[in-house]
């Protein structure tokens, strides 16, 4: 079981944990706001917030996936293991970017709830995404990155990841 410490556990961030550790990575996972419940775990564990509590593995905190509403965000892309990623964060993160929050934001199609010109058939238009603005349209960016991300944390945790993600659940255990 890998304990995650966050300030506040919102739905987004709920969703976005459950999805990539319990869906994707098949990690069992526990989310707290209590420090002392975080501090007082002996197991594998790690922070997702503006700073680190101690020696677990940290991960910067945007904003995003604390806010409620929906509001124009400006996504700068830059390349991280030659992969596009956004929502850059500082060095002390475990990695250069905060990879929940670009996932919540490619998965949910958060840019989609904007205001925009709709296509001829009142659809989206994908030119206007940044995936197509980007030229990452074609790509599985979140399965590349939470890859990524499973070696950062094997890494850490001595091998605390050990499923094949390219194998598929059966759609009934989602």
């Amino acid at each position: 079981m890998l304990l995650v410490y966050t300030p506040s556990v919102t739905p987004r961030l709920g969703y976005i944990f459950r999805h990539i550790f319990f869906r994707m990575l098949d990690v069992e996972i526990s989310i707290t706001s209590s420090i002392e419940k975080f501090v007082s775990h002996d197991g594998a564990k790690i922070s997702y917030s503006e700073k680190p509590l101690g020696k677990e593995l940290f991960f910067y905190s945007s904003k995003i996936l604390f806010d409620s509403g929906i509001q124009d965000i400006e996504i700068e892309t830059f390349d991280w293991n030659n992969h596009p990623v956004f929502f850059k964060v500082p060095e002390s993160s475990g990695i250069p970017f905060d990879i929940f929050a670009a996932s919540f934001y490619l998965l949910s199609r958060y840019e989609e709830y904007l205001p925009h010109i709709k296509d001829h058939i009142g659809r989206y238009e994908y030119k206007n995404s940044v995936a197509f603005k980007n030229n990452f349209l074609e790509k599985p960016l979140v399965d590349i990155w939470v890859n990524e991300l499973k070696v950062v944390i094997n890494n850490k945790f001595n091998n605390l990841i050990r499923k094949n993600n390219s194998k598929k659940k059966n759609s009934s255990n989602l």
